[in-house]
Formats: C-alpha cells, sequence, structure tokens
C-alpha cells in the first residue's frame, strides 16, 4: 500500500484513501495485545502527521483536527508505554523488539508533532 501510494499520481483525495486504508490495518495490526513495537509505532505516527499535511492541503481543518488529536493520543500512548514497558507483553512480540527505536526519539516525535501542528495552524479557511 505504501508502495502504491508512493507511485501513484492520482489526486491527494486518492493518497489520503490510501495513507487511511493502511492506519486502520496498522491500528488492527496493534489491537492484538499490549506490548507496541517501534516500528509500528513509528509509522503510525509518520502516518497520523502525513493524514495531517494532506487533509491541510485540500482545506478540511475538521479532519486535520481529527488527526492532529489522535497524533497527539499516539505520541501520550508510546510515551507511557515508553515508561512502563515491565508491566505490557504480548505473544505476537519479541519483548526485546528496538527495530524503529532511533525514529522514536522525543525529539523525532517532536518533529512529526510540530510539523502537523505548523500545518494545521497554516489552514486559512
Amino acid at each position: 500500500i505504501r508502495l502504491v501510494r508512493m507511485i501513484d499520481d492520482d489526486s491527494i483525495e486518492k493518497q489520503i484513501e490510501l495513507n487511511e486504508y493502511m492506519l486502520r490495518i496498522i491500528n488492527a495490526f496493534l489491537s492484538g495485545g499490549d506490548f507496541l513495537p517501534y516500528r509500528m509505532m513509528y509509522q503510525k505516527i509518520s502516518l497520523l502527521s502525513m493524514l495531517v499535511c494532506q487533509y491541510t492541503d485540500v482545506k478540511n481543518k475538521v479532519k486535520a483536527f481529527e488527526y492532529l488529536n489522535s497524533l497527539k493520543y499516539c505520541i501520550d500512548e508510546f510515551v507511557s508505554f515508553s515508561n512502563n514497558r515491565e508491566s505490557k507483553h504480548c505473544l505476537m512480540f519479541d519483548e526485546n523488539d528496538t527495530d524503529g527505536i532511533n525514529h522514536l526519539s522525543k525529539e523525532e516525535i517532536g518533529k512529526y508533532y510540530s510539523i502537523a501542528l505548523e500545518a494545521y495552524n497554516s489552514i486559512n479557511i
């Protein structure tokens, strides 16, 4: 789906549709347990930030705000998880999974949120 989104030169509406589909897949995958794998959280945070920017591009402030709130909640959830990892577990994942951890430092997460917030604040409707 990500590959199709990258090579597809259709409208931004089509790109949004594909990104929302990918987000639904990630959300379904993450609903399988308490352990949040870094790679999936990185992809989710990245997608949410991108969706805020895309809805900003089409001047849909309501949807941009919805995804900005989802991004904030996702970041808060991940930080809470990171601070209390010993009580989390899931049979689907290796407890020592650190794939993608370098993308989820506080600085990197802050960049995604800053980009999304800046895009949201730039909407002139």
